[in-house]
């Protein structure tokens, strides 16, 4: 059974888990730490002569999160993720996204299933062992956390990234190149712990 159908597996048997504790006031508030993978989609689009090239390239990964949430609504968070990618010329890459994003929750009292939209600045870059692309760009997204209890909750968001690649190092030495335009979409499915005093 592949990952992502595991951890949606995962999600419908413990829902009815979460919902028994819909009483409590449980929410994305405090200090909260993240695990999880992701399916990453890479879309480039780089002028070459007269024309523009157009590549959709994937792959699959894990992420890291941490963050803060100050109140049940809003949350600051950071998030690195690394994935590796199959390249349309043959051979594989290294994709790392590292977001410094805002997250506002959709909350209500009793609520165990919390959706969220979430935003902010995001790095970008792409390696293999010779070559490195990297760029500024802004993540976007929307999710939600199923909570388990008043402290785990499984998450699932979907993330895109818009941007350039407009800084290039070739056997780690400056290389001039084109600036390449690059839309990541992000699929991400994990698990969430908040400290809860």
């Amino acid at each position: 059974m592949p990952l992502f159908a595991r951890f949606g597996y995962l999600l419908f048997v413990l829902a009815p888990i979460g919902v028994s504790h819909a009483q409590d006031p449980i929410g994305p508030v405090g200090f909260f730490v993240g695990i999880g993978a992701e399916s990453d989609w890479l879309t480039t689009s780089t002028p070459v002569s007269r024309e523009t090239l157009r590549t959709t390239e994937r792959g699959l990964g894990a992420n890291v999160t941490m963050g803060y949430g100050s109140n049940e609504r809003w949350a600051v968070f950071a998030q690195v993720s690394r994935a590796r990618l199959d390249g349309y010329r043959g051979g594989s890459y290294t994709l790392t996204h590292v977001d410094l994003d805002l997250r506002f929750h959709f909350r209500w009292a009793s609520q165990s299933v919390v959706p969220f939209l979430q935003a902010g600045p995001s790095v970008r870059a792409a390696s293999d062992r010779t070559d490195t692309g990297r760029g500024f760009g802004l993540s976007m997204g929307a999710g939600a956390n199923a909570f388990v209890g008043s402290s785990i909750a499984i998450t699932t968001a979907l993330i895109e990234n818009v941007g350039t690649f407009d800084s290039f190092t070739v056997n780690d030495r400056p290389a001039v190149a084109s600036s390449t335009k690059a839309f990541t979409t992000r699929l991400h499915l994990g698990l969430a712990w908040f400290y809860v005093d």
